[in-house]
C-alpha cells in the first residue's frame, strides 16, 4: 500500500508542473485542443495538486514506518541497516524538502514576499524531483518528464524574449546601462533640440490630425489617422527594446514599450517586465492597456502612407500603478530622473528632456528612457468570445481601466469593420453580432482622466455614438473650502439627479466605509496633492461649461436626447476641440462660448506648466496654501505632462465625466431595454 502512494506522488508530479507552465505549445493546456486555460485559471489546480502531493507523500512515509517497525522486532539492527542505504537517505531528502516548499508556499509568504517564495519554490522544487529520482530510479521517467516539459518552456520563453527584445541598435546605444544612466542625470541642454510649449510646430498635420465625426458611420474611403500613443517626436528615438515611461497623475505611470519585432496578443492579457537598471531578475507582470486588430491596422497602412499604424505594432503601453516593492522603486526612480530637470522647466517654456544617447529632438513631455525585458503575453482571456453577444458593458474601477481600455480598443476596431463590411469572424469562424459597447470608469479624481483620455478620444473617433456610449464618474469631489449658494446652478441640479444615494445606513451596520469597498492595501487612501487637486478642479469647470453649451446648442436646434444621463454626443466636441488647438498650442485653453466666470477664469490656464501651481477657484476665498496636505502625505509632484494631442483629448474627455457614482442596475436595464 505504501508503494503505491509513491507511485502516485511521482505520477503527479509531472501534472503539476503542466499546470504552472504559462507559454504554449510546452503548456499543454494552454492550447485550444487541450481547453486553451491559461496559467492564471491553472493556479488552484496547481496549489492543491500540490497539497495532495504532499499529503500521498506523508501516506507513503508513514505507511513505511509501520512496515519497518514491525519488521524490525524480528531484526533490531533493521533501522541501522536501512538509513545506511543511500536511496532511503535520499528519500528523507526529497520529503523535507517537499515540506519545506508547501511551508514555504502558504498565502502570507507568497503575498507578502512573494521574491522570496519564487526563490525558495524553484530550489526546493528541483531538489525534491532529483532526490526522489535517485531514491526509486525506476520511476525517473516522471521526474524526468518534468523536467523536460519546464526546461523546454523555460528555453521557449527565452527564445520569445530574445526575438521580442533584441535589435541591432546604432553604436551609441551598444553602452554600458552605467554610462546610459551617467549621461541622463547630468542637469543640461547640451545635444537637445527643445521646442517652446507656445511654439507650433512646422507640420501641423503632425499634430492636428484630421478626424471624422463621430455621427457618421465609418467606412473605407474615412478612415481614423493612427496617432501613437507618445509624440512622434519621442517615438523616433524610441529604439526596440525600450521602453518610455512618463509619469501621469494618481502616481500613476504610462510605459510605452518597443518591440523589435510586432507581438499580437488578446486583449485583457499581460506581460512580464524587466528593467535591468532597477533589477538584473526580478520581474512584474503588468496588463497591457492597448489593442493590437491586424484587419484593422493593415487598413490603416493601405491608407497611410507614414505606415504610422505598421510602427504602433511595435509597441505596448502599459499604465503602472506604484504600490510597493518595483513598481514603487520604478516610480521613485522616474520621478527622481525628472525632478532633476524641473528648476530648468520652471525657468523656462522651454520643454527641457534630459538628453539620451547624444539625441537632438522636440518634445512636449516629462519623462525619461528605460531599458526594458518584455516576455509574454499571458492570460486566459484568449478564451472569451467576443462575438457571441450583441452588446457589451465594460465597468471598470480606477487602475483596472487598463483591462478595460485593452477590450474596449479591441471591440470598438472590431465593430468599425463589421460597419465598413469587413468579414469580421469570432472564435472558431463564427460571425461577429456584437454592434453596440457602454465603457463605465469610475475613477476617484478628476485628474485621473489623463490615464486613458488619449485611447478614449481615439475610440470615440472609432465609432458613432449609437455603437459607443463612455461615462466617467469622478467619486472623490474635493471641496476644500465652503461655496457661496449662489454658485448652484440648474446644471449642477441636474447632474445631482444622476447619482445614486450612497446606502450609508448599510454600509454603517456592516461596518464599513465607502472607501473599504475600492481600497485594499495599507495607505492606498492618500490625499491628492496640490496640483492634482488643481488639475482636477480644472477639468470639473471645463466639463461643466462643455455640457453646458452643449445643452444651449442642442435646445437652440430643437434637439432633445431621449437617452439621458447618457453621455452628450462627442461630435460637437471633437469639432470644437480641433478649431481649438491652436489656443492650446500658445499655452492657454480657449475662451468660453458661454458668459460663465469659472470657464473664463481656467481659460488662461496651461495644462503643461511645470510644475503646475494651485489654480485657486473662484469661490474660494482663501488662498491655494489651504489646500496643500503636509508633504510628508503627499507623493513627489508631478507636471500635468501633456502634449498637444494630448491636451485637446483632456478638453473633449472632460464633457464626459461627472462627480458621484453610476447607477450600475440602471445602466444595465436601460442596454436590455436598448437591445429589445
Amino acid at each position: 500500500m505504501g508503494s503505491r502512494f509513491g507511485d502516485f506522488c511521482n505520477a503527479l508530479t509531472p501534472l503539476i508542473i503542466l499546470f504552472a507552465l504559462k507559454q504554449a505549445p510546452c503548456a499543454l493546456f494552454a492550447l485550444p485542443v487541450f481547453g486553451h486555460m491559461a496559467s492564471n485559471a491553472l493556479q488552484f489546480l496547481h496549489k492543491w495538486g500540490g497539497y495532495l502531493l504532499w499529503i500521498y507523500a506523508v501516506v507513503h512515509t508513514l505507511l513505511w514506518i509501520v512496515q519497518v517497525a514491525y519488521d524490525a522486532r524480528v531484526q533490531p539492527d533493521l533501522w541501522t541497516h536501512l538509513l545506511g542505504l543511500p536511496r532511503f537517505r535520499w528519500a528523507i531528502v526529497a520529503f523535507i524538502f517537499l515540506t519545506l516548499l508547501v511551508v514555504l508556499s502558504l498565502p502570507p509568504i507568497r503575498r507578502y514576499y512573494y521574491e522570496f517564495f519564487y526563490v525558495t519554490h524553484v530550489i526546493c522544487v528541483i531538489g525534491f524531483m532529483v532526490a526522489t529520482w535517485a531514491h526509486h530510479p525506476q520511476l525517473g521517467g516522471w521526474m524526468l518528464a518534468g523536467f523536460l516539459v519546464w526546461g523546454l518552456e523555460r528555453i521557449w520563453r527565452a527564445f520569445r524574449t530574445l526575438h521580442f527584445n533584441y535589435s541591432e541598435r546604432p553604436p551609441d546605444l551598444k553602452r554600458s546601462m552605467h554610462l546610459h544612466e551617467q549621461s541622463a542625470k547630468e542637469p543640461t541642454t547640451k545635444g537637445v533640440l527643445v521646442t517652446p510649449k507656445g511654439e507650433m510646430p512646422e507640420d501641423t498635420e503632425s499634430i492636428v490630425s484630421l478626424y471624422m465625426a463621430s455621427t457618421t458611420s465609418l467606412t473605407s474611403k474615412s478612415i481614423v489617422t493612427s496617432r501613437s500613443p507618445i509624440p512622434s517626436d519621442l517615438q523616433e528615438e524610441l529604439y526596440p527594446g525600450f521602453a518610455f515611461i512618463q509619469p501621469l497623475a494618481g502616481q500613476m505611470l504610462r510605459i510605452v514599450l518597443r518591440t523589435s519585432k510586432p507581438m499580437s496578443w488578446s486583449p485583457g492579457q499581460w506581460v512580464y517586465v524587466g528593467f535591468p537598471a532597477l533589477s538584473w531578475i526580478q520581474t512584474h507582470p503588468f496588463t497591457i492597456a492597448c489593442s493590437y486588430v491586424d484587419e484593422f491596422e493593415r487598413l490603416h497602412d493601405s491608407h497611410d502612407s507614414a505606415s504610422q499604424a505598421r510602427r504602433n505594432a511595435h509597441l505596448l503601453v502599459l499604465l503602472v500603478r506604484a504600490r510597493n516593492g518595483l513598481t514603487r522603486r520604478l516610480w521613485d526612480h522616474v520621478t527622481k530622473r525628472c525632478d532633476m530637470h524641473a528648476p530648468e522647466s520652471a525657468t523656462s517654456t522651454d520643454a527641457v528632456f534630459p538628453p539620451i544617447h547624444g539625441a537632438s529632438f522636440r518634445t512636449h513631455v516629462q519623462g525619461i528612457y528605460m531599458r526594458t525585458i518584455v516576455d509574454g503575453p499571458f492570460g486566459g482571456s484568449a478564451r472569451i468570445d467576443w462575438s457571441a453577444y450583441a452588446t457589451c458593458v465594460i465597468v471598470c474601477g480606477g487602475c483596472g481601466v487598463t483591462l478595460g481600455l485593452s477590450v474596449l480598443e479591441y471591440l470598438c476596431a472590431k465593430v468599425a469593420l463589421a460597419q465598413m463590411g469587413c468579414n469580421v469572424q469570432g472564435s472558431w469562424g463564427r460571425p461577429f453580432r456584437m454592434h453596440r459597447i457602454r465603457f463605465v470608469w469610475i475613477m476617484r479624481d478628476y485628474a485621473h482622466l489623463q490615464w486613458a483620455a488619449s485611447a478614449l478620444r481615439r475610440c470615440l473617433e472609432i465609432l458613432s455614438p449609437e455603437h459607443l456610449t463612455i461615462e466617467m464618474y469622478a467619486t472623490r469631489v474635493h471641496y476644500a473650502m465652503s461655496r457661496p449658494h449662489h454658485d448652484e446652478s440648474r446644471y449642477e441640479e441636474q447632474e445631482d439627479m444622476y447619482r445614486p444615494p450612497l446606502p450609508q445606513k448599510l454600509l454603517h451596520d456592516m461596518g464599513l466605509r465607502a472607501a473599504d469597498l475600492t481600497q485594499f492595501e495599507d495607505g492606498e487612501e492618500k490625499p491628492p496633492n496640490a496640483m492634482e487637486q488643481s488639475l482636477s478642479e480644472h477639468i470639473r469647470v471645463q466639463g461643466k461649461c462643455r455640457r453646458s453649451r452643449t445643452r444651449l446648442n442642442r435646445a437652440r436646434s430643437g434637439t432633445h436626447d431621449q437617452h439621458a444621463p447618457t453621455p452628450l454626443p462627442v461630435q460637437h466636441a471633437n469639432r470644437q476641440a480641433d478649431n481649438e488647438l491652436e489656443f492650446i498650442q500658445n499655452g492657454r485653453m480657449p475662451p468660453s462660448a458661454l458668459n460663465i466666470d469659472t470657464c473664463d477664469h481656467y481659460s488662461d490656464t496651461s495644462l503643461n506648466a511645470y510644475p503646475l501651481k494651485p489654480i485657486p477657484p473662484p469661490f474660494m476665498n482663501a488662498s491655494s496654501h489651504d489646500i496643500k496636505t503636509p508633504r510628508s502625505m503627499t507623493p513627489p509632484p508631478v507636471s500635468a505632462n501633456l502634449d498637444p494631442d494630448e491636451q485637446q483629448d483632456f478638453s473633449i474627455l472632460s464633457e464626459l465625466t461627472r462627480p458621484g457614482y453610476p447607477d450600475l442596475s440602471g445602466i444595465l436595464q436601460e442596454e436590455v431595454r436598448h437591445r429589445v
